[in-house]
């Protein structure tokens, strides 16, 4: 019954989707794609896809070079499929679209799909401003960690010989990231549950005792890069040595902000000598912070402030502070 109704489905779907094409291309529908700024000049034209609308404005000022249509998570996906048939044409896709959606409005298309992501650290702050990061990966997406990835191939292979000048931004850029060291036994586990999560709470019991261990969940109710859940995490490590994960980016903060790391999982920033891997990762090579923010925060991400202009993470920028808890929440 389900194979009889799956090809019911394929056969509706094209004429379904070519009836609102006509619908939206002769305005008995509304569109609801969104053409943000003129870029006459731009060399590249995508559809924006999962990214949050109140983050529009600031990827279109980071990224210049594409003229963007973006498209809110509930659009038709007649409409998206229709936006994606003009010529060279790309679809980049935030975290949050589905890939079932992706899979339907590009089959048959040939339209090149280029994944993009908040930067592992999604927001930066200075004086009291804030500047958020965003990052494309032309390979596959960063947060699957099983999957090949620009950075991983960045990390792996960019020639960091007589970059002398990059080194230094990465350690200046690194010593505001850093936080004050504590010495205790105290061991923070990012973990959906105890129970779900064994594997993790068993790795942390080597290195602290239950009573010093404690249980950071509030990227279960929040997205990963949401403004809250950084601040209550670096609040967080303030208190705590040790950081247990499996492969959650909250992983290579904590990592920049100079604390032990112990990885269960495969995230792209382990096993380059920077944290305690529970599994063989075989990377090429080691790599200090140092030079592992200047590839991944310096040359893959970009961050635009809260004007739209596209900033430079060295220029005094650091972690969002740790007080702003009070004022986000």
């Amino acid at each position: 019954m389900r194979l009889f109704l799956r090809l019911i489905l394929r056969l509706i779907r094209g004429p379904l989707f070519l009836w609102r094409r006509l619908q939206y291309a002769t305005g008995m529908r509304a569109s609801r794609l969104v053409a943000w700024g003129s870029f006459p000049d731009a060399p590249y034209r995508a559809v924006v896809f999962g990214l949050e609308e109140d983050m529009w404005e600031h990827f279109d000022a980071a990224y210049p070079e594409y003229e963007k249509t973006f498209a809110p998570s509930d659009v038709h996906l007649a409409e998206l499929r229709a936006a994606l048939t003009k010529r060279h044409m790309a679809l980049l896709v935030f975290d949050n679209a589905s890939k079932r959606h992706v899979d339907t409005v590009t089959r048959g298309l040939g339209v090149t799909v280029f994944h993009a992501s908040y930067a592992p650290i999604p927001s930066l702050e200075r004086d009291g401003d804030t500047a958020y990061g965003f990052l494309i990966d032309t390979v596959g997406p960063w947060l699957k960690a099983r999957r090949q990835t620009e950075i991983g191939f960045f990390l792996e292979n960019f020639n960091l010989n007589d970059r002398e000048k990059l080194i230094a931004h990465g350690e200046a850029l690194k010593s505001r990231l850093e936080m004050a060291p504590v010495e205790n036994d105290n061991c923070l586990i990012i973990a959906e549950d105890v129970e779900d999560n064994a594997d993790i709470v068993e790795v942390a019991n080597t290195v602290s005792t239950k009573d010093n261990q404690t249980l950071f969940q509030a990227h279960l109710f929040e997205r990963w890069y949401d403004e809250n859940v950084v601040s209550e995490f670096v609040r967080q490590l303030a208190t705590h040595k040790t950081v247990v994960v499996s492969e959650s980016p909250l992983g290579l903060l904590a990592c920049f902000a100079g604390r032990n790391v112990i990885v269960s999982g495969r995230p792209f920033w382990a096993g380059y000598g920077l944290t305690t891997d529970m599994l063989r990762l075989n990377r090429s090579r080691a790599l200090s912070v140092a030079e592992l923010i200047s590839i991944v925060m310096l040359l893959l991400s970009r961050y635009v402030d809260n004007t739209g202009q596209v900033v430079d993470p060295t220029q005094e920028w650091g972690l969002i502070s740790a007080s702003r808890i009070n004022r986000l929440t």
